[in-house]
């Protein structure tokens, strides 16, 4: 059982890393300067940034948050225990972390995209890169999450 719930955590994992790698896909189309609409920064530009910036902000705090209410402990025991049996119980925890690993995973790459819109519509290549740097911190969030929700579920593997 061990066998299974490490490698359902290793594949979460890496749908996770793959998700956060379109960051540099989009970092290099804004590095290597594909074609965008012209460059001015008029007051049009200027409050896209803005709202973009205050968005990824606030969804940032949110997404901080959210994982701390659906992947928690008790979530998690409590999941395992309504699955009834150990093998049940794994799988449906497993799913369960998946799907939510995914969707903080989807929330971290669209900063990413925030960026690289920002640059589409501008041409400014400075400005995007705040947003890739949120990416990257919220990507150690997110793994830092999983290495906490990993614990747990090998508590809850030990139970039975």
């Amino acid at each position: 059982m061990a066998e299974y719930w490490e490698r359902d955590f290793g594949l979460t994992k890496t749908i996770v890393v793959l998700i956060y790698l379109a960051m540099i896909v989009y970092a290099f189309l804004v590095f290597s300067g594909i074609p965008h609409v012209e460059y001015q920064w008029g007051e049009t530009q200027n409050m896209v940034f803005y709202v973009l910036l205050f968005e990824a902000v606030g969804i940032f705090v949110v997404s901080i948050f959210l994982p701390n209410i659906m992947l928690s402990s008790d979530k998690l025991s409590y999941k395992y225990r309504s699955a009834g049996g150990q093998v049940n119980g794994l799988k449906v925890v497993m799913n369960h972390i998946r799907i939510w690993s995914i969707i903080l995973s989807a929330i971290g790459e669209a900063f990413a995209i925030n960026g690289l819109v920002l640059y589409l519509i501008s041409g400014d290549q400075t400005r995007p890169w705040i947003f890739f740097l949120i990416t990257i911190a919220h990507y150690t969030v997110v793994m830092g999450k999983l290495r906490r929700v990993r614990e747990d579920v090998e508590q809850l593997a030990k139970i039975n």
